[in-house]
């Protein structure tokens, strides 16, 4: 059996998991980082994306993350992220009006602030849509 450590994923809505894991995979700047047991503590941060758990079972939970960070400290993982949501409760339909309204507020002139903000609303959509499409 693998080794195991404690990963909670904390969210604004909630307590999105709170057990033991064999393994996590995280969205980061610069690609996915796998965290197992026994890692150094240390503070990672992530991006909208898909977030991999694998239990002590073997089975995996997927979900998708939006920003946050990841801190490991003392053979604990912590994520605390805006939200967090599994494919089943990821509505299609509103993720791909979500995305098409970003790429068209991305196209036209605004301020750098409001350019930042529907570059996020972007990348949240299309990771929502990646993840619902696993």
């Amino acid at each position: 059996m693998a080794a195991t450590y404690h990963l909670k994923v904390l969210s604004a809505y909630g307590t999105f998991y709170d057990d033991l894991c064999v393994q996590t995979i995280l969205p980061c700047e610069d690609g996915t980082r796998g965290i197992l047991a026994r890692h150094e503590d240390c503070v990672i941060s992530v991006v909208p994306g898909p977030l991999r758990i694998r239990r002590p079972d073997e089975t995996e939970l997927l979900a998708v993350i939006t920003g946050g960070y990841a801190a490991i400290d003392n053979g604990t993982l912590t994520l605390i992220v805006d939200t967090a949501e599994r494919p089943e409760d990821i509505d299609e339909r509103r993720a791909r009006e979500s995305m098409e309204r970003a790429a068209e507020a991305m196209k036209r002139q605004q301020s750098k602030v409001e350019y930042e903000q529907s570059k996020a609303s972007l990348a949240r959509a299309m990771a929502r849509l990646k993840v619902k499409n696993m």
